[in-house]
């Protein structure tokens, strides 16, 4: 996420050619998924683990951790 508010930075100040299609569409997955984490988790977390995988997945109403990851991936 720090690394979308970055780009968004150099994009607003035209020092850069950066990537701006598809930018936030990305940054509000990312934070879906960090939603969904603290759901899954109970506390606030932002290192989604291998055993936690599939319970975010169903709070996004994935099929399962391979569909979450294609997602953010």
């Amino acid at each position: 996420l720090r690394d979308a508010t970055a780009l968004r930075a150099v994009a607003a100040s035209w020092l850069a050619d950066a990537p701006r299609a598809g930018l936030d569409e990305a940054r509000r997955t990312l934070l879906d998924v960090r939603d969904a984490l603290h759901l899954a988790t109970g506390r606030a977390t932002d290192r989604l683990t291998l055993q936690e995988q599939d319970q975010v997945a169903a709070h996004l109403g994935l099929l399962d951790a391979d569909a979450l990851l294609r997602q953010v991936y």
